[in-house]
């Protein structure tokens, strides 16, 4: 082997060496990331940011539309169930709140931008359905587990994020397999977790 093939050698050698680095870097920055951020679906844009918001008995909530109220009323009983924490309504933001903003310039009634500081958290859409998804969002973002705890922690983040498709749907055979009525409510509250959005019921058969 002469000199110039050892060196064509050993450049590849180190190519293939920072290529592998590269990787298992990239590999481990990705896992990170889905850790600290497990969304299901994963936002169509997710930029990861320093720090949490912390829910605790001080935290309040702010709603800017009355057409949200009901979903303010939904966080608010998710919150309660996961840690016994009772959420304020707020007539003015502080900086320990939750907000939720109605924002027209928001295309997709599905959509939403939520925005997550140390200070508050901001869930803005432009119409209740996106504003939902928003709040599924936040559900996926909190403990998974946490009885009559002083604090919840939210990381910090910035999402937008809209449905790739308008019909995302789940079929289930009630007709030739039984269910109870609450495991149909258990299904249809998971669906809602994973941003679902059709249920189709096969109720009957023609025979």
């Amino acid at each position: 082997m002469n000199h110039n093939s050892f060196l064509r050698m050993k450049y590849l050698a180190l190519v293939i060496f920072f290529i592998c680095v590269g990787h298992f870097a990239v590999k481990a920055q990705i896992k990170a990331i889905s850790d600290r951020y497990p969304v299901i679906p994963y936002p169509a844009h997710l930029i990861p940011e320093n720090g949490d918001f912390i829910i605790n008995q001080k935290t309040s909530i702010v709603v800017q539309n009355e057409s949200f109220r009901q979903d303010a009323t939904a966080l608010k009983q998710l919150i309660k169930e996961l840690s016994g924490i009772t959420l304020q309504e707020s007539k003015t933001e502080n900086s320990n709140c939750i907000v939720f903003k109605k924002d027209n310039s928001i295309a997709s009634g599905e959509g939403y931008h939520l925005l997550v500081t140390p200070l508050k958290i901001i869930l803005s859409a432009s119409a209740p359905a996106g504003l939902f998804w928003g709040i599924e969002t936040i559900r996926q973002l909190l403990p998974v587990s946490g009885s009559a705890i002083k604090e919840l922690k939210i990381p910090a983040v910035e999402i937008n994020d809209q449905p790739a498709y308008g019909w995302r749907g789940m079929h289930l055979d009630v007709s030739r397999h039984f269910f109870s009525v609450d495991y149909l409510k258990k299904f249809i509250d998971r669906m809602a977790l994973y941003k679902l959005n059709r249920l189709h019921l096969h109720l009957t058969e023609d025979q």
